[in-house]
């Protein structure tokens, strides 16, 4: 499809989700005075609409404006236009089947009237579920219009005023920070923090580097995430890469992506903290380390914790940088005491760096470490540049444990589910590091569809092969997927892992 008649296409179905979004809260509107339950909800629809509907009318505005030549721009509105045909048609059908319960009648009173007003209740919970589910499918490619370098989205923007959506103001604050940190004010609050204003109490996560700061006598807690830089290092780069991420850090919603608001940093000589505040209603932290290791894990926990991370993993490339340390250890679990279950965060910041900013293609030789970097980028001196695809093989190898249950790491070295006692002892650490990760691959087809499914088993291989160069790459070929804004292995990740996962229900 050519880029006009793509807008076309665009631009109508906006216009009818809107259309069709509008007509149905207009109908659910008409019940709100016949039940507290039905009110309560169609107050949630219209909050849920409203979000809807402001973000794909200013997408139409975006694209409207934006020429669809580039491969990687036509990419990302092909995706946006199918997720858009999918909300127009669930819209539709529910438009259709809440005309079909206003136009029921019947001549036994009451009783219809009750179960009328059930299969009203039933249909509208429905109709928020399937909106929220669409917006998990919906909103990485959102943010990904925060990559794009053009001044014609800053345009849009900035004539949103001051109480425009949240998800707006978060775009475009990103855009700042990513292509324009000259337009910040320079007045504004400073991200570097004084610790006499921190919690005193600082206790131990096992498992983790990470600490709980916990004020006495209050349930306000924070975790702080320490990196360190070796003494020579020029910290005038340092200090501005590390305002830019905590910044973006900022400005992060922990219940959709995966990663806890930084309240700031403190800074003392090369040793840099990130301070993140933890919600209110989470409590007993642990790292998945130490949860692989010694404490079992319903399956639902395991999911949402698997889905969690993956949508870190594309804030992460969203905010513009590689993580570089994506493993268990840095990977904190908390309990929601008023639900019990089980939220996951990503931290462990002490490897990043900005995607555009030149690797130093320095690394180590722990293997606890290389476990989790794909076989080009292990040992003291890398042969690869890091890119996103790395963190999403070091994503596939967390996912496989969360698969199994069982940590890698912790294990013995023999006897395990991971027996890779055989390579570790190699001279040859390049093949070693080859034949662990066919190992995972291995582990993976024979042991996750029976615990897991194969869904998930298919998301877990295509992590691990990310960078294949043959055809066991599911995923996209490396030089497929370049282009100057980082959209194309966003576009693939969202399709081939994030939405996937998402789906995927017990």
């Amino acid at each position: 499809m050519d880029g006009i008649s793509f807008a076309i296409g665009l631009v109508q179905l906006v216009d009818l989700c809107v259309q069709y979004g509008r007509g149905l809260v207009d109908k659910f509107q008409a019940y709100k005075e016949a039940d507290t339950r039905l009110n309560e909800l169609i107050v949630r629809i219209k909050g849920v609409w409203l979000r809807t509907e402001f973000q794909i009318e200013l997408l139409q505005r975006i694209w409207n404006g934006l020429q669809a030549s580039a491969v990687h721009l036509h990419r990302l509105k092909s995706y946006q236009e199918d997720v858009l045909l999918r909300l127009q048609l669930k819209l539709q059908a529910a438009d259709a089947e809440i005309g079909a319960l206003s136009g029921a009648t019947s001549s036994t009173g009451f009783r219809w009237k009750k179960v009328k007003y059930s299969a009203f209740e039933t249909c509208l919970k429905r109709v928020i579920d399937e909106l929220e589910a669409w917006h998990s499918r919906f909103d990485p490619s959102w943010f990904l219009i925060s990559l794009i370098a053009d001044t014609h989205i800053d345009k849009i923007i900035a004539n949103q005023n001051e109480v425009s959506q949240q998800d707006v103001s978060a775009v475009k604050s990103i855009r700042a920070i990513i292509h324009q940190p000259s337009t910040l004010k320079k007045f504004e609050k400073s991200i570097f923090i004084d610790s006499a204003s921190l919690p005193p109490i600082r206790l131990a996560i096992p498992g983790s580097a990470v600490l709980l700061l916990q004020a006495c006598g209050t349930s306000d807690a924070k975790l702080i995430d320490t990196t360190t830089y070796p003494e020579g290092t020029d910290l005038s780069e340092v200090v501005t890469d590390i305002r830019d991420l905590a910044r973006l850090l900022s400005i992060s919603e922990p219940s959709t992506l995966g990663l806890l608001k930084c309240s700031g940093v403190l800074k003392a000589q090369t040793q840099f903290s990130f301070v993140f505040t933890v919600p209110q209603d989470l409590s007993e932290p642990r790292s998945l380390r130490e949860k692989l290791s010694y404490e079992p894990l319903a399956l639902d926990d395991r999911f949402r914790i698997a889905k969690s991370l993956a949508r870190a993993v594309m804030a992460v490339h969203l905010a513009g940088i590689v993580h570089k340390n994506i493993r268990p250890e840095t990977i904190i679990l908390f309990k929601d005491f008023k639900s019990a279950a089980i939220s996951s965060f990503l931290l462990g910041f002490e490897r990043f760096r900005p995607q555009a900013a030149r690797s130093a293609l320095a690394g180590d030789m722990v293997w606890q470490r290389n476990l989790y970097r794909h076989p080009s980028r292990q040992g003291i001196l890398p042969e690869a540049l890091y890119k996103m695809q790395h963190d999403i093989y070091s994503l596939g190898v967390c996912l496989l444990e969360i698969g199994l249950w069982t940590s890698f790491v912790k294990q013995p070295q023999t006897g395990g589910v991971l027996d890779i006692s055989t390579q570790l002892a190699m001279n040859n650490k390049k093949k070693a590091a080859i034949e662990i990760r066919a190992t995972l691959v291995a582990k993976s087809k024979a042991y996750l569809p029976s615990r897991m499914g194969i869904t998930y088993t298919d998301i877990v291989v295509a992590c691990l092969t990310c960078l294949d160069l043959g055809d066991s790459n599911i995923f996209g070929r490396d030089e497929e997927l370049r282009d100057i804004d980082g959209i194309l292995v966003g576009v693939n990740f969202i399709e081939r892992i994030l939405v996937k996962l998402e789906k995927i229900s017990i």
